[in-house]
């Protein structure tokens, strides 16, 4: 089983996911680290997509349509996890829709958002919360 403590990430999309992994708050990484590997457990391979990210590129989004301009991203406190081998936006909807359940369960079981919930649906993202800001700081 790939883990985030294991050396042996394999894979350019792992390596990649790592990286992103490692741009989020030091907290908030602990509870995703969590979820990762319980996603793990129950037989998929999940990446981070995306973590802390610019104000520039909310902007960017959300001229775009497709994110916040004030995100919790932007303090890394949100991620995007995603499976393994439907990592690219455009292939989401080809996705089993068990895992974004299994993803929405298993954050909210932590005490994090899933964006599946959200009226305008996210199905990556899962974050801390507004209320729970100050406990990440």
């Amino acid at each position: 089983m790939r883990s985030f403590t294991n050396s042996t990430l394999l894979g350019e999309q792992h390596l990649s996911s790592f990286d992103t992994f490692k741009t989020l708050n030091i907290k908030f990484q602990n509870i995703v680290k969590k979820i990762l590997f319980e996603l793990e457990l129950i037989g998929w391979d999940p990446l981070v997509r995306n973590g802390l990210r610019s104000q520039q590129q909310a902007n960017k989004n959300k001229k775009a349509g497709s994110g916040a301009k004030n995100s919790l991203h932007l303090y890394g406190l949100a991620a995007d996890i995603v499976p393994a081998d439907h990592c690219d936006p455009q292939m989401y909807d080809q996705a089993d829709p068990q895992f974004w359940e299994d993803l929405a369960s298993i954050a909210e079981s932590h005490g994090l958002r899933a964006g599946l919930r959200f009226k305008k649906r996210d199905r990556p993202h899962i974050d801390v919360g507004w209320q729970n800001k100050q406990e990440y700081s």
